[in-house]
Parts: structure tokens; C-alpha cells; sequence
């Protein structure tokens, strides 16, 4: 029995490191670019070994996205609980971003479009992201700095729309990322904003 364990523990430790080495080589490369057996000889492990744990490649990629999701999820909840307020949670996460963005090819975010169960995973995503925008701006109404008469679904609706257009419209090619951002998302949300709100926005060094 405890040999059994073993190999589980051993199993799952393989996973997740063959996972992060995937992360690291798409947001590099490129998904397409990369090949199971390039994966496969960067850790000295048999090609076999990895489709035995994933399947195939684009399993490998739900699992990676999956995995950074929970990650950065993890990372932003724990700001939001220490952040003083909205406006502060908001930068926190647009650096975030621009750090992420400038780290990755391009040809990351246009690959993803190329796998159906990945879009499909995609799409999964924007249902709780429309929750999270609802969670932003009711936070942002109770602080103070969001207008009271804010329609929260549509407006989470509009957000939605604007990363979608962000994303799908391939803007981080033809623009820089900090530009698409400010000219973007942060004119929608400076117009949601109340003065104090406006205050504190402005104060921020971008």
C-alpha cells in the first residue's frame, strides 16, 4: 500500500511539474510551436510518460490554463482582502496584467483560438468572470466610489464586452498593452466613478 502511494505522490509531483514547464514554453513559443516531445526531452521524461498523464496536447493546454487560473485567482483574491479598496484592487490587477502580457508571445493568445475545447473552457471562464465584475462594482458602490445608479448586469455586460474586444480583436498586436488599458478599460471605469472616486483614480501613478 505505501508503494502504491508512492507512486502516486510521484505521479502527481511529474504532473505538475510537466505542467509548469509547459506554462513557461507556450508563453514563450507560442502553443503551436510546441511539441509534446519538446516538452517531453526538456525534463527528461519519455513522450509516452506525458500522454499517458494528459491525453493529448490540448488537454495539456486546459490543464495549464487551469492551473494559472487558479493561481492568479488565488493571488487576486488574497489582494482583495487586504487591498484598502477598489481602486487599489484595480491597478493591483492591471499591473498584474501588463507583467503577464510582456512576459508572453503574442502568438500565445492567438493559438488558444485553434482548440475548441479550450474555447469552449473559455467561455465557461466569462460566466464567472461577469460574476466577479458584479462583485467589483457592488464593492465599489458600498466604498463610495462607483455611481449608486449603476445597472450592475449591464455594466458587468459592457466590461465583459471590452476585454472580449481586447482579446478577439487582437488589439495587444497592433497596439502596446499599457496603451489598450488606459485607452480601453480604464476610460469605462473612470466613467462609472463618483468624484471620490475620480480622486483616488487619478492619484495613482500609471
Amino acid at each position: 500500500m505505501q508503494r502504491i502511494k508512492g507512486i502516486s505522490e510521484y505521479r502527481k509531483s511529474l504532473r505538475d511539474i510537466v505542467i509548469e514547464a509547459s506554462m513557461k514554453a507556450f508563453a514563450l513559443h507560442g502553443v503551436r510551436a510546441v511539441k509534446m516531445d519538446d516538452v517531453a526531452q526538456s525534463l527528461s521524461i519519455s513522450k509516452r510518460t506525458i500522454y499517458e498523464m494528459f491525453g493529448n496536447k490540448e488537454q495539456l493546454l486546459i490543464e495549464v490554463l487551469k492551473t494559472y487560473k487558479a493561481a492568479k485567482e488565488k493571488e487576486l483574491n488574497e489582494k482583495a482582502a487586504n487591498c484598502q479598496n477598489v481602486i487599489e484592487l484595480l491597478f493591483y490587477a492591471y499591473f498584474q496584467k501588463i507583467k503577464t502580457f510582456k512576459k508572453t508571445n503574442p502568438k500565445f493568445y492567438t493559438d488558444l483560438a485553434k482548440y475548441p475545447l479550450v474555447i469552449e473552457l473559455l467561455n465557461q471562464d466569462r460566466e464567472q468572470a461577469h460574476n466577479n465584475y458584479h462583485d467589483f462594482l457592488r464593492r465599489g458602490i458600498d466604498e463610495g466610489l462607483f455611481r449608486e445608479d449603476l445597472n450592475l448586469d449591464l455594466i458587468a455586460r459592457l466590461l465583459d464586452a471590452v476585454t472580449s474586444t481586447m482579446m478577439n480583436g487582437e488589439l495587444y498586436r497592433q497596439y502596446p498593452i499599457e496603451d489598450v488599458f488606459r485607452n480601453i478599460a480604464f476610460v469605462s471605469i473612470r466613467g462609472i466613478c463618483t468624484r471620490k472616486g475620480l480622486d483616488l483614480f487619478d492619484k495613482t501613478d500609471i
